[in-house]
């Protein structure tokens, strides 16, 4: 089991806040509000709430809450193997 210092040191050595930052702003870049499900880009994540789980298949992700006004809509998350090399990426509206 990892403990809550544990996913502390992880996200700050691999740069999980910016990366996952860096991920939400290429979404928002590269794709319409139409291709994300969204009415407008009026959207951020908050990149200081990071939730971690360890899935059974040795993966780790990492996700953080889309907002919009303060409300959380979806899922700005990273996938990555037991090596620490990313898999995967995703935006998710509810």
């Amino acid at each position: 089991m990892t403990t809550a210092h544990q996913i502390k040191e992880i996200i700050e050595k691999y740069k999980i806040k910016t990366e996952l930052e860096k991920s939400f702003s290429d979404f928002l870049g590269s794709n319409s509000c139409e291709d994300l499900d969204i009415n407008d880009k009026e959207i951020q994540i908050n990149s200081d709430n990071i939730n971690y789980n360890h899935t059974a298949l040795n993966f780790h992700l990492f996700k953080t809450p889309i907002l919009k006004e303060n409300n959380e809509i979806g899922y700005c998350a990273l996938e990555y193997d037991s090596k620490f090399q990313l898999i995967d990426n995703y935006f998710v509206i509810n």
